[in-house]
């Protein structure tokens, strides 16, 4: 509250002209300053307590100030702490939770996680297999007081139809997404009257690529694309990266040769966004660790070179694992 904003009733001398505060039970409470006391009849209090409506907790608050003295002196600082309260009582609520009417329907679902990776396996930089990110709603206890449950339905958010299943059939609805992003989804439940009920929730899905190569002189480009859903509210935050590369020992080698191995990250524009060198002996490996914060939303490459020493060949064993994470701001769990 803003003392200094004239209100109605209110003066620039800082004393207030309202009726209810100017005299109340033969006590006129005027606030002079800070820490003054001025003396105020229970009468006075009880009707500033009516008069905005101050919770239980508020009345506890004052019980003692009001018991067995027909007046009391309490420092003013005290009654405009009431007034702030009593002002800000329809923003904050009263004392008592809000009740909301959700109808007949109560909906009741369990759900392990909330947040899932798109899992590409590639061989030699091409991809081989991809597996979605799923998830699984249990509704078994969601129920209606107006008629049995007909519906579960759960609508991912990314765009697709709502997926819905026969509530007298089975009870667990699993969805897969197939493409990476933050989605607002929604769970709902309808019974035989039509009644329904729904509650949204958030989820995280990022995506991971993970590529082997074996015995390659010439490692293929590994590729991520870091594009979001088109239905996603939100782009990945970072592109985290892990490659190794191992030059394996050859038994019976008199001499094996050095390997100078370079890395290098490049954008959609082939713009170097980071890069590594090291060289390995045989039997040794090395390990790039890098994370691009606030990457561009589009396909990212990973470029793995291999010089030998003396311009002889040597095979080579690579692992790459490349990430789209996300701000984790996807909703908590709700185990059974």
């Amino acid at each position: 509250m803003d003392l200094n904003h004239r209100s109605p009733g209110y003066e620039p001398d800082r004393i207030s002209r309202l009726p209810h505060l100017a005299k109340v039970g033969g006590s006129v409470p005027i606030l002079e300053s800070v820490g003054a006391t001025k003396t105020f009849h229970n009468s006075t209090i009880s009707h500033l307590l009516k008069k905005y409506r101050l919770g239980s907790y508020k009345m506890a608050a004052l019980q003692c100030m009001m018991e067995r003295k027909s007046s009391i002196s309490i420092p003013a600082v005290c009654i405009l702490a009431i007034l702030l309260l009593a002002s800000l009582s329809g923003c904050l609520g009263d004392d008592e939770p809000e009740k909301t009417d959700d109808g007949p329907v109560e909906l009741v679902v369990y759900y392990d996680l909330t947040n899932g990776t798109i899992e590409e396996i590639h061989s030699d930089g091409q991809p081989t297999t991809m597996a979605g990110a799923e998830f699984s709603f249990d509704f078994r206890e969601t129920k209606s007081s107006k008629g049995n449950i007909t519906t579960f339905t759960f609508d991912p958010g990314d765009g697709t139809d709502p997926v819905s299943i026969n509530a007298e059939d089975e009870s667990v609805l699993v969805y897969e997404y197939m493409s990476h992003g933050i989605f607002e989804a929604t769970l709902g439940a309808e019974d035989e009257n039509n009644n329904t009920a729904s509650k949204k929730l958030k989820l995280r899905v990022e995506f991971h690529v993970a590529d082997t190569q074996l015995n390659t002189q010439e490692p293929d480009r590994i590729s991520i694309d870091l594009s979001p859903d088109d239905d996603s509210i939100a782009i990945p935050v970072q592109l985290n990266l892990v490659s190794t590369v191992e030059n394996p020992s050859n038994p019976g080698t008199f001499f094996e040769d050095s390997v100078e191995v370079t890395w290098s990250l490049k954008n959609s524009s082939e713009e170097e966004h980071g890069g590594n060198s090291e060289v390995l002996n045989g039997g040794q490996s090395a390990t790039w660790n890098n994370q691009e914060n606030g990457p561009e939303a589009a396909l990212w490459s990973l470029d793995i070179d291999i010089v030998v020493a003396g311009g002889n060949s040597e095979e080579v064993n690579v692992q790459s694992d490349l990430w789209a994470l996300y701000e984790q701001e996807e909703s908590d769990p709700n185990p059974e």
